[in-house]
């Protein structure tokens, strides 16, 4: 199971939030694979990274 981390609203979805997400990705051996974030139904404010091309998560982020 991925780890869980905390983001504060004002910086989900920045440029900064971006780096850190692809550095995050690149120290777990997803270096240069594309990620996607997606959405829970419940509850909206937990997202999943995940790397498209192992198809597995790299990260839950709770917003």
């Amino acid at each position: 199971m991925a780890a869980q981390v905390e983001v504060p609203a004002a910086d989900f979805a920045t440029r900064a939030f971006w780096r850190r997400a692809t550095s995050t990705a690149a120290g777990e051996g997803h270096d240069g694979h594309p990620v996607q974030l997606t959405g829970y139904t419940e509850p909206t404010d937990v997202y999943e990274l995940r790397c498209v091309q192992c198809g597995v998560q790299v990260v839950a982020i709770r917003v």
